[in-house]
């Protein structure tokens, strides 16, 4: 389907002759380190591809012409306005651009986690970037590469018809993007990584080490000016309490509703982080009256708004779909399927 050239291939070890590298009965802790850096790496691979996608769909958007603009003509002297003057063309592009630059936000914190797991003043500081940075990697590897896919598709979707055919370009991007979901765990791998490893980790206080990072995000700053900044992200913090708090009794209760509510939850977490990332983003640039009217503020202003409106919806309908149980799932046998 797509990663042509890249450097694979299938290696056979029949007749191999293996030799223990390390302490016996700790191979699987070592690759979890080195699994940590792959997700990273791998989200890393998606964000590009929602990216390229991206920047392809907005030069298309700007010189294709096809109808009006529904308030009326934007270039009446043309025969037709360029289809960004289409709200829905506008809104697909704004739902990619507000994703990649929240990941990359969230992309480098993580990084900077695992920095500082290995160059931190004092054991304590190390421990708790590792921790982290374990925490957030099945969550970014999960979210950015199945997100990064479907903005691919939407990035096809502003090209039209003419996005299905190898000439523009983008229908790779398509292919491309769809192994980073796949490749170093399926989605649903991730999810129970976190649920059943990551969540639980010291006694969940990982975790709650990050939810306390973002109450102090939105407690920071001129309360009033950020209103519109931090009152989606408090709702969707609020349904992010709830599901954890829900899915970390169900693991133990009830395991196959927490199973089948997993991916729900890790998209819930890095929809969550994501809103965190525009939150510090907005208040760095609302913090420095120098910038604040400039084109690239108001621009970047604008984005967050858009991602944080849309964000309380998106995370009451991921806790929604998870409290719905196995259901159907358990119902049917298994040959009804």
């Amino acid at each position: 389907m797509g990663i042509h050239a890249s450097p694979t291939c299938t290696m056979n070890y029949d007749e191999a002759v293996g030799f223990l590298v390390g302490e016996p009965n700790r191979g699987l802790p070592a690759m979890f380190v080195l699994m940590n850096h792959m997700r990273l790496m791998t989200a890393t691979q998606g964000l590009g591809i929602s990216e390229i996608a991206y920047q392809n769909a907005v030069r298309y958007a700007r010189q294709r012409r096809q109808g009006r603009a529904p308030s009326g003509p934007r270039d009446p002297e043309a025969a037709a306005d360029p289809i960004l003057a289409l709200p829905d063309v506008r809104r697909l592009l704004l739902q990619i651009r507000s994703f990649n630059e929240a990941a990359r936000a969230l992309l480098l914190f993580t990084a900077l986690q695992l920095d500082l797991s290995e160059h931190a003043a004092d054991e304590a500081q190390r421990q708790a970037a590792a921790d982290l940075a374990s925490l957030l990697a099945p969550v970014l590897k999960g979210t950015i590469t199945e997100q990064a896919y479907d903005n691919a598709v939407d990035a096809q979707r502003v090209f039209g018809g003419s996005g299905y055919i190898s000439d523009t370009g983008v229908e790779q991007f398509v292919r491309d993007a769809r192994v980073a979901a796949i490749g170093e765990g399926v989605t649903a791998v991730q999810a129970m990584d976190l649920l059943r490893r990551k969540l639980t980790r010291n006694g969940g206080a990982t975790m709650t080490t990050f939810m306390i990072q973002i109450a102090a995000s939105l407690a920071e700053g001129d309360a009033a000016r950020r209103e519109s900044f931090t009152r989606p992200l408090r709702r969707a913090v609020a349904d992010l309490t709830s599901a954890t708090d829900w899915i970390s009794r169900a693991v133990h209760a009830d395991p196959d509703s927490a199973a089948a509510a997993a991916v729900d939850y890790l998209r819930l977490f890095g929809s969550v982080a994501l809103g965190w990332m525009w939150l510090r983003i907005a208040g760095t640039v609302l913090a420095r009256p120098a910038v604040r009217g400039t084109d690239a503020a108001t621009t970047r202003l604008a984005v967050a708004r858009f991602y944080l409106e849309r964000l309380p919806g998106e995370t009451t309908r991921r806790q929604d779909r998870m409290r719905a149980g196995t259901g159907v799932l358990a119902d049917l046998s298994d040959n009804q399927f």
